[in-house]
């Protein structure tokens, strides 16, 4: 296992804590030792319940593509390459090929060396370089702490409607809160967690996982303007009070991709065309101005994964 890494947590909390999240494998056991024979460098490894948390975040929000800038022996990027959707792809950034050769054989151990792209120079040039045309769905950053400011405004302007960026150390351990520390890194950091609470395009939540995560998506995204389709069930927006009548034409109602909507999301395709019978929906008279009314459910139709 990594060291304790929760500054905040004693060790037998935090070992707590561990024993109650997803346990490591075989292959993230082995990238844990070789991470660990780097000596005190080892410690920029993300502990295994914050992986579990990125992989989680990483499934719910299924991007097409996803950004790490700062990779190390790739621990974290072993995690969310797992999570990703079938066709997603995951663009690596570091600077050091010694600590990334350990992240490609573990990847390859994995079997998601397929679907990761590395690239080994300055991140800020490496996202600088990507295709105008190009949305970030998911974006971790774990790099040089003087270099998060500028990778984030690198990400922001490319960010798809649905999706997140997660920045890690930005608690620091406390250091952020110390007025006697000011050296570049600390001095960054608050600057950093200052001008995202500022930052009127974004809504963020600063949490108190590992050593800081500062969570972030653009501000007002939000699928409640979205008919969603579902295998099992479709929600549909109605006025409060109304009752309609919706038909199961199997036309999904969100326009197909087009370069003003490159992210529909694939529930928006049915998975297969349902009955035609009319199914009505009601909305309670006390609800808000947009409510949700669940439609009854096709018989024998599955989720998809």
């Amino acid at each position: 296992m990594t060291g304790h890494r929760s500054f905040f947590l004693d060790k037998a909390l935090d070992g707590y804590v561990q024993a109650h999240s997803p346990a490591v494998d075989d292959v993230q056991q082995s990238l844990i030792g070789a991470t660990a024979a780097l000596g005190p460098l080892a410690r920029m490894q993300v502990a295994p319940d914050q992986a579990a948390f990125l992989a989680v975040l990483v499934a719910a929000v299924r991007p097409s593509f996803a950004v790490e800038v700062g990779t190390f022996t790739g621990f974290s990027s072993l995690a969310i390459a797992r999570a990703l959707p079938a066709g997603g792809r995951l663009l690596c950034c570091d600077v050091s090929t010694e600590w990334t050769d350990i992240a490609r054989r573990h990847w390859a151990m994995a079997g998601v060396d397929d679907r990761i792209d590395l690239v080994v120079a300055p991140a800020l040039e490496t996202l600088r370089a990507l295709p105008a045309e190009q949305h970030v769905d998911f974006a971790f950053l774990d790099a040089d702490k003087t270099g998060y400011l500028a990778y984030y405004e690198e990400l922001v302007p490319r960010l798809s409607p649905h999706a997140l960026i997660a920045v890690d150390n930005v608690l620091w351990s406390g250091r952020v809160l110390d007025a006697g520390a000011n050296d570049a890194d600390t001095v960054a950091l608050r600057a950093f967690n200052d001008h995202v609470i500022a930052d009127d395009r974004v809504t963020s939540v600063l949490l108190s996982v590992g050593d800081g995560v500062n969570l972030i998506r653009l501000a007002g995204a939000s699928t409640s303007a979205r008919c969603t389709f579902g295998a099992l069930d479709r929600l549909r927006p109605c006025r409060p009070g109304a009752h309609r009548t919706e038909e199961r034409s199997g036309v999904p109602p969100w326009p197909k991709p087009s370069s003003s909507h490159p992210h529909a999301p694939r529930s928006a395709v049915p998975a297969r065309a349902a009955s035609s019978r009319p199914v009505p929906t009601t909305c309670p008279p006390s609800s808000s101005t947009t409510c949700w009314a669940r439609s009854r459910r096709s018989p024998g139709t599955r989720s998809r994964t």
